[in-house]
């Protein structure tokens, strides 16, 4: 329920943005080519129930004295032994897509792999962030990536759909896919490997003679031997934990400029169009925190009678809507008929990614500064923060 949650707060922001109509927003005009904007009902979370989780011991309780510790301790000893760690030749932290690889190829060559993935979705950027449309304009497919995207046409193809609709092309470069569909595949391709959802490496022991993580799972805490482990988290939260220098923003580890900005982050959403009507417990009934300052912003970014956006720069500002949404066109399981990302289909998209025009912070500045400050990285509860403010 959390992710579900999770996008429900996304779509509804990005419901605000683009003005529909039923919200009664200043411009009505953008329901006229895309008049019932929301996100795919779709269960993300079917057929995706994580592994059982392992079940930690509590420890003992604070003692008042060494020799209460010791009776304590050799008590507990003769009634509940320590479990004993299990070991793995490869630990993953983070299931994205290149967790998910390197998971995959492990596990053919015979290493026991452990992924962590702190959300519920295995593929991160691709699914769980929204950014299913492949960013491959060589059309060159290699490895794990090429039976990634042959499962992908494999099932589109069982539907008569086109997963070359994205960028306004409908050549073999134009590669696309819903989340959903993206994280089953992925589901289906680590089956080898365990995996641990919403949890969390949270300290590294990495000696010549112990080499152990600690995990922050749903049922608490539990520690797990390695011989590989793998940083494929998205802000590279292992390194600091490990102890190696690292570069963040313009300065090394340990001493990290906290003054220092880097790019803004773009919070992503899937939307649909339902030809018949949005259902009714999918419609927002009040508008969300900052709309009006939100809705007038996105106004200068996308319109219905704006210009052409074809990717040429510099951009013609705003962009009309319906070359906006084949930007990041995905195909639709639940439509009728198919459509490319080629001009002649561009209104007949009815799914597609919000990408244009929503960078936080953006216009919006960060303390009078573009960009984002470098501490966001550092920082897991200012992250936290930075993302909520992002989402509304």
């Amino acid at each position: 329920m959390i992710l579900t949650r999770k996008f429900f707060a996304v779509i509804l922001a990005f419901f605000i943005l683009l003005n529909v109509n039923y919200l009664s927003f200043a411009d009505d005009s953008i329901s006229q080519d895309l008049t019932d904007l929301t996100q795919d009902t779709q269960d993300l979370t079917q057929d995706l129930t994580p592994q059982d989780l392992l079940i930690t011991s509590s420890g003992l309780d604070e003692l008042n004295s060494e020799s209460d510790s010791k009776s304590k301790s050799e008590a507990k000893s003769e009634s509940e032994p320590e479990p004993e760690i299990i070991s793995y030749d490869i630990i993953i932290a983070g299931g994205g897509m290149g967790g998910s690889g390197a998971a995959i190829q492990a596990s053919r060559m015979g290493m026991k792999v452990l992924i962590v993935e702190p959300t519920l979705l295995l593929g991160g950027q691709a699914t769980a962030a929204g950014v299913s449309t492949m960013d491959d304009m060589s059309g060159i497919e290699s490895g794990v990536y090429r039976e990634f995207m042959n499962s992908i046409r494999e099932y589109y193809s069982a539907f008569k759909k086109s997963i070359a609709t994205c960028y306004w092309k409908n050549s073999g470069s134009s590669k696309a896919f819903e989340p959903f569909v993206g994280s089953r595949i992925l589901v289906q391709m680590t089956q080898s490997a365990d995996i641990l959802y919403h949890s969390e490496i949270i300290s590294v022991v990495n000696t010549s003679h112990d080499k152990n993580v600690t995990v922050k799972t749903p049922e608490g805490n539990k520690k797990f031997a390695y011989k590989i482990l793998i940083d494929a988290t998205e802000y590279g939260d292992i390194l600091p934990l490990v102890g190696v220098k690292y570069r963040s923003g313009n300065s090394i580890s340990p001493k990290i400029n906290p003054e220092a900005y880097i790019q803004d982050i773009t919070w992503t959403a899937i939307i649909r169009k339902y030809p018949k009507g949005v259902p009714d417990h999918l419609r927002p009934q009040n508008p969300l925190p900052g709309y009006e300052k939100a809705r007038k912003n996105y106004k200068n970014y996308v319109t219905v009678n704006g210009f052409d956006f074809r990717g040429r720069y510099p951009v013609q500002m705003p962009v009309n809507l319906v070359s906006h949404n084949a930007y990041r066109a995905v195909p639709d399981t639940f439509s009728v008929g198919t459509y490319s990302g080629a001009k002649n289909d561009w209104r007949k998209i009815t799914k597609t990614g919000v990408n244009w025009g929503n960078d936080y912070p953006g216009m919006y500045l960060w303390h009078g500064h573009y960009g984002l400050n470098v501490m966001y990285l550092e920082d897991k509860n200012l992250r936290a923060q930075v993302n909520k403010d992002a989402l509304i």
